[in-house]
């Protein structure tokens, strides 16, 4: 799932065309960069290389890595919403239901490995954790209005707040892309694990 001009557009107040398509580069180059080198390890001159521009260029759209990053979050977090939104206009089960869980961020791993990193970076700072905090709220409220849709009226798990659950669910899935990303034997025992265990506990009467 990655990011293009569009989406960049899409969650922003519509600047002109040309410093979208600039900001489009440099995120794209940032999650190349952080997901090759780490988040601390990366500059802003090597993220503003990838991209084609100086740190001028850089410095007019962003005041630092961070802030980058965020956006980063940003697009990510509308991207989610969309599909989650799509998905609950749809006729879904509870095997699409956990598939589409975990593939919400397998399909890219690159901006997962950045996205994980970047939630470790933002522990010991408390403008950023409000930041994200925010975001999961909004992720927990998307996907609990999805879950209030799918689960059948007599399932165990209807009896559970469907935001609440949703959160539970999220968190749980945070901890499986880990494994995912790590790869090898490791990896598919947690998306086969994640995904039966998911689809067998809401289709419980």
């Amino acid at each position: 799932m990655g990011l293009s001009d569009s989406d960049v557009s899409h969650a922003t107040d519509a600047p002109p065309r040309k410093r979208v398509h600039t900001k489009a580069r440099l995120l794209r180059a940032a999650v190349e960069v952080l997901a090759e080198r780490g988040y601390h390890a990366s500059s802003i001159d090597e993220i503003c290389a990838r991209a084609g521009y100086t740190r001028g260029a850089f410095y007019s759209n962003y005041s630092s890595k961070d802030e980058l990053v965020v956006e980063v979050f940003d697009q990510y977090a509308t991207q989610r919403r969309e599909r989650l939104a799509a998905l609950a206009a749809s006729e879904v089960t509870p095997d699409m239901l956990a598939r589409e869980l975990l593939e919400l961020n397998e399909q890219d791993s690159a901006l997962s490995t950045v996205i994980l990193e970047f939630r470790i970076h933002a522990v010991r700072n408390p403008d950023l954790v409000a930041r994200l905090d925010q975001h999961d709220d909004e992720a927990s409220t998307a996907f609990g209005e999805l879950l209030a849709k799918v689960l059948p009226a007599d399932s165990a798990l209807a009896t559970v707040p469907p935001k609440q659950l949703a959160t539970f669910l999220l968190a749980l899935r945070a901890g499986t892309l880990t494994r995912i990303l790590h790869g090898g034997t490791s990896a598919v025992q947690a998306s086969d694990a994640f995904h039966t265990v998911l689809s067998t506990l809401i289709s419980i009467r």
